[in-house]
């Protein structure tokens, strides 16, 4: 099973598709510039968000609990794709996103469908019962805390994760291939250190296993102790090895 499924469940909790999805097709396509990167001096991050202050960006904070969800054996992330809901517990709003597989089509531009709708908060656990019978299962969640900087079609976000590392996403969309995301690093990244990151997840864990010494179940138990809520089985999904990944949950 693929996320044929998951999307067609997605689609049809819209009245209308017009202005929920994008489809990468010829003519009227959107295209996704992004970059995921670290700083490797905490200063700079201060003084990269002053800059963008400084530069027009409109700064919202967000606290939100995403909930993944796949099939037993994982086959929408092995394909590329991915159902994510994302709870805003302060707004009480609930969207569910369907993103169709990545079509690259230059260093760190890519394209790729990607439907949105909102949803009621008290209809939550009706829509995960609904994935459910559908042969979806919760396969993690995380809770993230997000400071998020906006200007015109640029988001640039700074996501923190209790246990994992602090990473900044760079996303410019627009409708053809542009030169946007060199000039935004040229304004704004010029002269700091950083690192590009593909895995965050992954990465992130395992280098807070090397650098503290923890084993996964460890930190997923110090994840659930800090947050109230459990990682699920997120190993599955990052490559951690199995045999870190047998969690004590009693």
């Amino acid at each position: 099973m693929t996320g044929a499924l998951a999307r067609e469940y997605i689609l049809n909790l819209k009245e209308t598709e017009d202005d929920i999805h994008e489809e990468p097709e010829e003519g009227n396509q959107t295209i996704e510039e992004e970059k995921a990167i670290r700083l490797k001096n905490k200063e700079d991050q201060q003084s990269l968000k002053l800059k963008l202050l400084d530069n027009g960006y409109n700064k919202k904070y967000m606290e939100l609990y995403e909930i993944f969800i796949d099939t037993n054996n994982g086959e929408l992330y092995k394909s590329g794709c991915k159902v994510r809901i994302r709870v805003n517990p302060e707004t009480e709003s609930v969207e569910i996103t369907y993103k169709s597989k990545k079509i690259t089509y230059g260093i760190g531009i890519r394209k790729r469908e990607e439907i949105n709708v909102e949803v009621p908060i008290d209809e939550l656990n009706q829509h995960i019962d609904n994935f459910n019978k559908l042969g979806y299962e919760v396969s993690y969640s995380l809770l993230k805390f997000r400071e998020e900087y906006k200007k015109d079609n640029t988001v640039v976000t700074f996501d923190k994760w209790p246990i994992i590392k602090e990473s900044i996403e760079i996303e410019i969309r627009s409708t053809e291939v542009s030169n946007e995301m060199t000039e935004f690093e040229s304004q704004f990244l010029d002269g700091i250190e950083y690192q590009v990151i593909k895995g965050r997840y992954g990465d992130s864990i395992k280098e807070v296993m090397n650098e503290t010494g923890k084993t996964f179940e460890e930190l997923t138990v110090e994840f659930r102790e800090e947050t109230g809520f459990d990682l699920g089985n997120i190993c599955k999904y990052v490559e951690i090895p199995e045999t870190d990944c047998t969690l004590n949950t009693n």
